[in-house]
């Protein structure tokens, strides 16, 4: 016996499971790639600040660190900036 309701709750329920799969199909597969790219970008960023602030306070992190390397802070909130453009045009684009 069918109820006038039914087809629509059957068809209903049938294009909620379509959209949850699309949904799941995304963030389980396309989505962490896009965090990891973001991830590495703010933690290159940072980097690029910590530098920055370290340099307009005059504190000696090479010493401190013991590292014999310098870095150009803004040379690398540049790039930071550059990778985070084509992340965000790839992230709206796909």
């Amino acid at each position: 016996m069918n109820l006038p309701g039914d087809n629509n709750l059957v068809t209903g329920a049938l294009s909620e499971v379509v959209i949850v799969e699309h949904e799941t199909y995304f963030f389980r597969y396309t989505f962490p790639i896009y965090r990891a790219l973001c991830i590495v970008a703010l933690y290159v960023g940072i980097l690029g600040l910590n530098e920055m602030f370290y340099n307009e306070h005059h504190i000696n992190y090479r010493f401190l660190l013991g590292i014999d390397f310098s870095i150009n802070p803004k040379r690398v909130l540049r790039k930071v900036a550059v990778f985070l453009f084509f992340f965000m045009v790839f992230f709206v684009w796909y």
